[in-house]
């Protein structure tokens, strides 16, 4: 059975309106409802990571012998990796622990 039908059978609070948190007993220890702010936050810390590897990547390319092909496969590696992350892994991993 995937995983929304699943959530959605066992009335998981993530699924239902905001307007229900109120009187959530969780509501300051589980983050069930995207918010921008939580998405901020995430994601600062995420591609803070990711500036010393394009640094690296564009120094190596424009005062090293960094090639165009090994630069672009870098690059295109990265983007990928972010791709994979936000749109698969993500979710899962913060969706997955929902009482």
């Amino acid at each position: 059975m995937p995983i929304r039908e699943n959530n959605k059978s066992h009335e998981i609070c993530m699924w239902n309106d905001d307007s229900n948190c109120d009187e959530c007993k969780l509501k300051s220890d589980l983050q069930c409802h995207r918010k921008m702010s939580y998405t901020v936050w995430f994601s600062f810390g995420f591609f803070l990571a990711f500036i010393p590897i394009i640094i690296g990547l564009l120094v190596g390319f424009f005062f090293g012998n960094l090639s165009l092909l090994l630069f672009l496969i870098g690059l295109v590696g990265e983007l990928s990796y972010v791709i994979f992350f936000f749109l698969i892994w993500e979710p899962r991993m913060l969706c997955s622990h929902c009482p």
